[in-house]
């Protein structure tokens, strides 16, 4: 299988490391994967992106749809919420 490039930006990023239990984390790791041990602490972390304007590099930025902010969600619901109904 052949898969794109992709161009896009990192809006935002956090990352969270933390110590476990050798023990603990071990069994939830397929069979060729061994802990790496800090002062006998493996590490555990969850990545969180906020990518955007992702597209394959192929096509040009024209094709991409725009996007609201959260607060120009927001307005514009607040706004179908108080329209009188037909």
């Amino acid at each position: 299988m052949n898969i794109p490039a992709i161009k896009g930006i990192i809006r935002r990023r956090l990352l969270l490391n933390y110590r476990v239990s050798p023990e603990v984390i071990q069994p939830h790791l397929p069979d060729n994967f061994r802990t790496k041990l800090v002062k006998g602490h493996a590490i555990a972390g969850i990545c969180l992106i906020r990518l955007e304007q992702v597209r394959p590099t192929f096509l040009p930025p024209q094709f991409l749809t725009p996007r609201r902010t959260p607060s120009e969600s927001f307005k514009l619901a607040s706004i179908r919420a108080r329209s009188p109904k037909n």
